[in-house]
């Protein structure tokens, strides 16, 4: 009878060591699924990026258009976001596997413990232009060609449409407000009004006087002839936003290291695209025109047009261009807390660009 219950007990703890075990294993697979990304039946390496609709993010565009993701062996899922708020999220979560952000998102995420990278910088400058409606700058008598000074000073009085709370269409906006020596709430009134076609509609029936956005939705203003680009931030009329790392590709720090290869591959593929954009108008605008699919060639081609200037060259980032961004930043109020190294390999490497796409 005791050696029965023994071979009771001996079989339960087995059943039991064996639910374990396959717990341990279920568990470990998770953490594996979250850090590597899944094959495809082609035999394609399955990869989730993120974006918001404008053309700051023209390079990745023009290389999942032309299947240039494809052509290094990667299946690249583009996941539409309405604000570059909720980008840091997506990517924090593991919801997406690379996103594109501002630097400051990289230093407000290593703050808080969670560590990102940035692997490939998109454009050079803060790439936003502010466009204001044309019954504004009528009565302020003021338009495009004037000083920066005369500009900054006129937006006394103005109604200016964003995003979402701590987007860079609020931050950037903020920041203008405050080097006119102006009061948001007192001189300027900021209205959280949603995406980019809400804020279109905002502007078009003067429920807001300006926005700011990254090319083709600010030139898509001007064409409609309701406003005029009247801050030009692809071009640096702003001198502290221009040579400013204003947005790049971002991962994990943990999924680098597990994924060198896919990331390796995949910048590849941008610095093919960063090539083609500048070879090959007609296909890159054939490309961006899968994003696009309602807006007006004219718009489209406005919106390329503008944002050339401020695409990076390369890719790369240097260290005096992050101190200045960090410089600045903290001055401004964009960063907070503890200042982060400007060095290599705390918010950014230049590890993954090919060497014979950098500029010498």
């Amino acid at each position: 009878m005791n050696g029965e219950r023994i071979g009771q007990g001996n079989a339960r703890r087995g059943r039991h060591r064996g639910q374990r075990a396959r717990i341990a294993l279920a568990l470990c697979l998770a953490a594996v699924l979250l850090v590597a990304p899944q094959g495809t039946a082609q035999g394609l390496t399955k990869v989730k990026f993120s974006y918001f609709p404008a053309f700051h993010t023209m390079v990745v565009m023009v290389a999942s258009g032309l299947d240039l993701f494809r052509a290094e062996g990667l299946d690249v899922e583009m996941i539409q976001t309405s604000s570059g708020a909720l980008q840091p999220i997506q990517l924090i979560t593991g919801e997406v596997d690379l996103t594109t952000v501002g630097l400051e998102n990289v230093v407000a995420l290593r703050r808080e413990g969670k560590l990102t990278l940035h692997v490939y910088l998109l454009v050079k400058r803060m790439s936003q232009d502010f466009v204001v409606r044309n019954e504004a700058l009528r009565q302020r008598n003021v338009g495009p060609n004037d000083p920066i000074e005369r500009k900054l000073a006129a937006l006394r009085g103005l109604r200016i449409g964003y995003t979402l709370p701590n987007a860079p269409t609020d931050r950037y906006a903020r920041h203008y407000v405050k080097k006119a020596n102006l009061t948001v709430g007192r001189d300027v009134e900021l209205l959280q009004v949603g995406g980019p076609p809400v804020l279109v509609g905002a502007i078009r029936q003067g429920r807001i006087d300006a926005f700011m956005l990254t090319p083709p939705t600010p030139q898509q203003v001007e064409l409609d002839g309701v406003g005029q680009v009247f801050i030009k931030g692809t071009q640096g009329e702003v001198k502290e936003l221009d040579n400013y790392p204003y947005t790049g590709i971002s991962v994990r720090a943990n999924w680098a290291r597990q994924n060198r290869d896919t990331i390796a591959k995949f910048v590849r593929a941008m610095a093919n695209a960063r090539r083609l954009i500048v070879s090959d108008k007609e296909r890159s605008i054939g490309a961006l025109r899968k994003f696009f699919p309602t807006m007006d060639e004219r718009t489209l081609r406005a919106g390329y047009d503008a944002m050339l200037p401020a695409l990076s060259d390369d890719g790369t980032m240097r260290e005096e261009m992050v101190k200045s961004f960090l410089d600045l930043g903290f001055e401004i109020g964009i960063l907070s807390g503890a200042r982060p190294s400007q060095q290599e390999g705390v918010l950014w490497t230049n590890e993954f660009i090919p060497a014979n796409a950098r500029r010498r």
